[in-house]
């Protein structure tokens, strides 16, 4: 976001964003989870933000979705620990 700038790690083409400029990386994976990577702004550290999302089709796929995604964010913060 520092550089107003977007590039596909698999292609490598580079898109300009209209976004505010921000000390943030950002990782968006195939499977749309995504990794929000910055510096504390008060402490000595780096924080990191996970999201993931899923799409359900009615009330009763809710619990289900919540366990997958739930298990998808775990998966996702072990493999930040292993960096």
């Amino acid at each position: 976001y520092n550089r107003s700038e977007t590039i596909d790690l698999v292609s490598d083409l580079r898109y300009k964003i209209n976004l505010p400029k921000s000390n943030v990386l950002q990782f968006v994976s195939s499977d749309n989870s995504i990794v929000s990577v910055r510096p504390s702004g008060t402490e000595p550290k780096i924080k990191f933000y996970f999201g993931v999302k899923a799409v359900i089709n009615s009330a009763n796929e809710y619990d289900v979705a919540v366990k997958l995604l739930d298990e998808r964010l775990t998966t996702l913060s072990e493999q930040m620990k292993t960096l």
